[in-house]
């Protein structure tokens, strides 16, 4: 399963084999980053960056890894959806997420990446 590593600010420290390859991406691609972009979330890119729009207060990633950081409560298969960078074949994914608290981090873990059900209807 691809996991990574954040901090309450949801930067991540460190993501594992699994999560890297799903990105396309290298260990200094990722580490001191935001979640929104190393997802790259079309919001990431706004002024103010990952965390700090209007459209971030909705985001699930944000709220699941900032509740178990602050509260310690885990959180399983939780419904989230990304909206993807312009550049990204897809505009929108959803995702389910999994956290949990270890030693004063959050790991976050991709339970499921696909396509939201809605444009699957179509």
């Amino acid at each position: 399963m691809p996991v990574l590593v954040s901090d309450s600010d949801v930067v991540v420290t460190r993501a594992n084999k699994t999560l890297l390859a799903l990105l396309n991406k290298d260990l200094p691609q990722v580490a001191g980053h935001r979640g929104g972009e190393v997802f790259e979330c079309a919001h990431s890119h706004l002024p103010g960056g990952c965390g700090k729009t209007i459209h971030c207060s909705g985001c699930a990633i944000r709220r699941s890894v900032t509740e178990t950081f602050v509260t310690g409560k885990s959180f399983r298969n939780v419904e989230a959806y990304l909206d993807c960078d312009l550049i990204s074949s897809l505009p929108r994914l959803r995702l389910l997420i999994s956290t949990e608290k270890v030693l004063g981090v959050v790991l976050l873990q991709i339970d499921h990446v696909g396509r939201p059900e809605s444009d699957l209807q179509s």
